[in-house]
């Protein structure tokens, strides 16, 4: 587990405490606390690879977009002055927030298709395992595009599809009918209109070979040319 984040044992109390209902708790952290040691190393390898494309990047404000229970929140608040924890769900957050002393972030709901950040304010927006589920994707990508000024970053992550990553979800237990764990978009379509908007810095796969799950960083380009493919 990569330091200075909330750590397993901190992650599981949420849910034997009783201090958050046990749907939001599995929609938040099912990963990071799993007890298959694989599927635990896969997520915490992920959020590894994600502080190492994005550690040179420096700056005022940045968004963890679909933050969940805010595993990024201390690594991005040691780097940025404002940190935006975004999700539709925002109490494992404010949890976490409060816990660790991360002053300069803010937690907000996500109410809607707008993201709660100032146009062309972020210097990173992070979306880790998150784009595949939105409804609208031409419009997501676009709500992304605004928020970042340009020259800014976003880092996301997607999933394979491939045969690993079935045998992956399977063995968390994670179904691809219905609830959080629904996927609306393959991952190849999401980093396809991506492209049209961004940039592409560079990519770092979890593993070298039959890879589970790509990361990629991308910086703001002028002018979001988002298909109509990717809607609904």
């Amino acid at each position: 587990m990569p330091a200075k984040f909330p750590p397993v044992p901190y992650l599981k109390n949420f849910r034997s405490d009783g201090r958050f209902p046990p749907e939001v708790y599995d929609s938040c952290a099912p990963s990071y606390t799993h007890w298959n040691p694989l599927v635990r190393w896969w997520a915490w390898e992920r959020v590894r690879c994600a502080q190492k494309l994005i550690a040179s990047c420096r700056g005022r404000v940045a968004v963890d977009l679909g933050c969940g229970f805010g595993v990024m929140l201390p690594f991005l608040s040691e780097r940025f002055s404002r940190v935006y924890a975004v999700d539709i769900e925002t109490g494992p957050a404010e949890q976490v927030r409060r816990d660790f002393a991360l002053s300069g972030v803010v937690v907000a709901r996500r109410t809607g298709p707008c993201l709660p950040v100032a146009p062309a304010s972020a210097d990173l927006v992070v979306a880790l395992d998150v784009l595949e589920h939105v409804p609208d994707l031409a419009a997501e990508i676009t709500a992304l595009h605004r928020v970042l000024r340009p020259g800014g970053n976003l880092l996301v992550s997607v999933p394979t599809e491939n045969r690993l990553y079935r045998l992956g979800r399977r063995l968390a237990g994670f179904s691809y009918e219905g609830g959080q764990s629904h996927h609306r978009h393959p991952g190849a379509a999401v980093l396809a209109q991506l492209g049209l908007a961004f940039a592409e810095v560079r990519r770092k796969a979890i593993l070298p070979v039959m890879t589970c799950s790509l990361l990629v960083l991308y910086e703001r380009s002028a002018v979001p040319e988002v298909s109509q493919h990717g809607r609904g």
